[in-house]
C-alpha cells in the first residue's frame, strides 16, 4: 500500500514513500498518471487503492487530494479533458458490484453528471479519446459482464456499444487511431483479443489458448501498423490491422504473459524493439522479425506481471528498461544509443495513461495510390486504390486492408468491393493499358447525402479515372475524376458506384517511391522453422543474378 518515488539512482525523493493502503495497508494494483493536471507548472502523481480512495499527490509527497469513491479501485486512472474548461480530469472505474464511472477535477470535486451508474464491475483502467469531435475525451471501458463500454462526454452510450464478449474484460482497452479510423482493442478471458469498429462492429478476432490479460501497444512496421499483445498461452502475438499475424509472430515466450508490451529502438538502427515479460520471470526485448536482441531474455528471480518502461533515466543518452515485481523496481541498463521518440514505451502509451496513439499506416514502396473519401453523417473513411508491382490481383498483406461488414441501417458505410471482398485499401498488380473496375459500396446515413472527395492533382498525367453509376452512368452520375474532385449523392436508391481506371503504363510508378538498397542485406526467413513452402527476403545494390 506504498506510493514509492526515486530518483536515477534508485534512493527514495523526500516525502515518499506514501502509505495510501490505509490501515490495513490494501494493496495498489494500479500504475500512477502523471501530469500537470491544472496547467500551473506543478506535477501531479495521481493513483488509486484498493482502499477505495484516490489520491492526487504533489511532488513532494504531500496530498492535494484524498477521494473516497466507496468503491475498490484497482485500475489505472487516466488523465483527459472531458468537461472542456482547460484542465486535466481524472477518470476511472469501480470495481464493485454497482460498479460506477469516475471523473473528478484536480480539486476533488466530482464532473458534473459523475459519478455514472454503469452497474458493472470494472477492474482496469479505461482508455480516453475525442471519438465525436467536439474536443472533449470519451471513455472507452471493459467489465467483468464481458461489455466493453463506449460512453462519451456527456454520458450518453454510442451508437452499437456495449460489444459483447463471453468472458470478462479484464483488461485496459487500447485505442488507435489510423489515419484518422478509430479501432478499439482489447484482450478478454474468454481466450480472446478484438478489434472493434467505432460503431461497436467487430473488425477482427484473433484467438488465442488461453486468456489475453495484457493491454496492446502499437508501432509502424514495414508491413503496417502492427498491434502487440500477450497471452497467458505463453505466446506473444504481433498482428497487422485485418488480424493477421505479422511474419515471425506469434513467438512462444515458454510461461504467461501478463506484460502488456512497450517498443523502443533499443541499439539506434532504426529497428525497432519489443519489450515484454512472463510470469517465469524472464524479461524479454525481441526484433520485429522475431530474433532475440543480445543478452536477453533476463532471468529473474520473480514472476513480472506488469508492464515495463524504457526510457534514458539518467540522461546518458542509453535507454534503460524499468520494470516492477513482487519483489522491487528492477532496471536494466541498455548501453546501445536508442531512441523512444514517438514509441509506445511505457504502460498505457503514455504518463497520462489514455491508453491511445495516432498512426499513419505506411506504404509499401513501389505503390502508386490514389484516395476517395467517402462521408455521411459524422463519419468518413478513406477508400485507397492503386497498383502495384509488388501486389498480386487479389489479397495481399501488408499492402490491403479489409473493411468488416457494414453495419446495420441507417448507420452510413463505405468499401470497396473487389473479387467478392471489402476493402479499405486494395492494390492490384494491374496490367497497363488495361481497365480496372472497383464496385464502391455505399450505405446512406440518416439524412441520405454522402459526400466523395478527391485530389486529383496530376491525374490528367497518369490514367484515366471515371466514377459512374452501376449502369454505366444511364442515372446521370459519369463523372471524369481528373476534371471535378467532388461528388454529392443524395439518392439512396444508388448503392453501388463503379470506379473505373485505366494505368497509363508502369511509368505510374514514381522512381523515388523505389527505394534501391545500398548495400547487401538479407532478412529472416519466414516462417522459421522452414516449411515446405518459406520467404527469404533479400536486398542487392544493383540488378544481379542471385545463386
Amino acid at each position: 500500500g506504498l506510493l514509492h518515488v526515486l530518483d536515477p539512482s534508485g534512493f527514495e525523493l523526500p516525502g515518499f514513500p506514501l502509505n495510501i493502503g490505509g490501515a490495513n495497508g490494501l494493496d495498489v494494483w494500479g500504475s500512477p498518471a502523471v501530469s500537470d493536471l491544472e496547467g500551473d507548472g506543478d506535477i501531479e502523481i495521481v493513483i488509486g487503492s484498493k482502499n477505495k480512495h484516490l489520491f492526487i499527490v504533489n511532488s513532494d509527497g504531500s496530498v492535494q487530494v484524498d477521494y473516497d469513491a466507496e468503491q475498490f479501485l484497482m485500475g489505472t486512472p487516466a488523465l483527459g479533458d472531458i468537461d472542456g474548461d482547460g484542465e486535466l480530469e481524472i477518470v476511472f472505474g469501480g470495481y464493485t458490484s454497482s460498479g460506477k464511472l469516475f471523473a473528478v477535477n484536480p480539486d476533488g470535486s466530482n464532473v458534473p453528471g459523475f459519478p455514472y451508474d454503469l452497474g458493472e464491475k470494472i477492474q482496469r483502467g479505461v482508455a480516453l479519446t475525442d471519438f465525436n469531435g467536439n474536443g472533449r475525451v470519451d471513455i472507452v471501458c471493459g467489465t467483468d459482464s464481458g461489455h466493453l463500454w463506449l460512453i462519451y462526454d456527456d454520458l450518453t452510450v454510442a451508437d452499437g456499444f456495449p460489444f459483447e464478449a463471453s468472458g470478462d474484460f479484464r483488461v485496459a482497452p487500447s485505442i488507435l487511431d489510423a489515419n484518422g479510423e478509430k479501432i478499439i482493442f482489447s484482450g478478454n478471458n474468454d481466450n480472446n483479443f478484438y478489434a472493434i469498429s467505432n460503431e461497436g462492429g467487430l473488425r477482427f478476432q484473433v484467438e488465442t489458448g488461453d486468456d489475453v490479460n495484457t493491454s496492446p501497444g502499437f508501432i509502424e512496421t514495414e508491413y503496417g501498423i502492427g498491434i502487440f499483445f500477450g497471452s497467458d498461452d505463453g505466446f506473444i502475438y504481433g498482428v497487422n490491422l485485418n488480424g493477421d499475424p505479422l511474419p515471425g509472430w506469434p513467438i512462444d515466450l515458454n510461461a504467461s504473459v501478463h506484460s502488456s508490451p512497450v517498443f523502443s529502438d533499443l541499439d539506434g538502427d532504426g529497428e525497432v524493439e519489443v519489450i515484454t515479460a512472463t510470469v517465469a520471470g524472464n524479461l524479454y526485448a525481441l526484433r520485429l522479425d522475431g530474433s532475440t536482441y543480445p543478452h536477453f531474455p533476463i532471468s529473474g528471480s520473480v514472476p513480472y506481471r506488469g508492464s515495463p518502461a524504457v526510457q534514458d533515466i539518467d540522461g546518458d543518452n542509453d535507454n534503460e528498461i524499468l520494470i516492477g515485481s513482487s519483489g522491487g523496481l528492477e532496471i536494466i541498463d541498455i548501453k546501445e544509443q536508442g531512441s523512444t521518440d514517438g514509441y509506445w514505451n511505457m504502460h498505457r502509451g503514455n504518463l497520462s495513461r489514455t491508453g491511445y496513439i495516432e498512426l499513419e499506416t505506411t506504404t509499401v514502396p513501389g505503390i502508386f495510390s490514389n484516395t476517395i473519401n467517402v462521408s455521411g453523417g459524422n463519419t468518413d473513411y478513406d477508400l485507397v486504390f492503386g497498383f502495384s508491382p509488388y501486389a498480386t490481383d487479389g489479397y495481399d498483406s501488408g499492402i490491403d486492408l479489409y473493411a468488416p461488414p457494414a453495419p446495420p441501417p441507417p448507420a452510413f458505410d463505405a468499401a470497396l468491393f473487389w473479387d467478392n471482398n471489402r476493402y479499405y485499401t486494395q492494390i492490384l498488380y494491374g496490367p497497363a493499358q488495361d481497365t480496372v473496375e472497383w464496385d464502391i459500396q455505399l450505405q446512406y446515413p440518416e439524412d441520405n447525402t454522402i459526400i466523395l472527395t478527391w485530389d486529383n492533382t496530376g491525374w490528367d498525367t497518369l490514367s484515366t479515372f471515371i466514377l459512374q453509376d452501376a449502369f454505366g452512368g444511364l442515372l446521370g452520375i459519369d463523372v471524369d475524376m481528373t476534371v471535378e474532385n467532388s461528388l454529392t449523392l443524395t439518392d439512396p436508391m444508388i448503392t453501388i458506384l463503379k470506379l473505373k481506371v485505366i494505368p497509363g503504363s508502369l511509368s505510374i510508378f514514381n522512381e523515388n517511391d523505389l527505394k534501391v538498397p545500398q548495400d547487401y542485406s538479407l532478412f529472416q526467413n519466414y516462417p522459421n522453422p522452414f516449411n515446405p513452402v518459406t520467404q527469404i527476403t533479400y536486398s542487392i545494390p544493383q540488378q544481379s543474378y542471385i545463386v
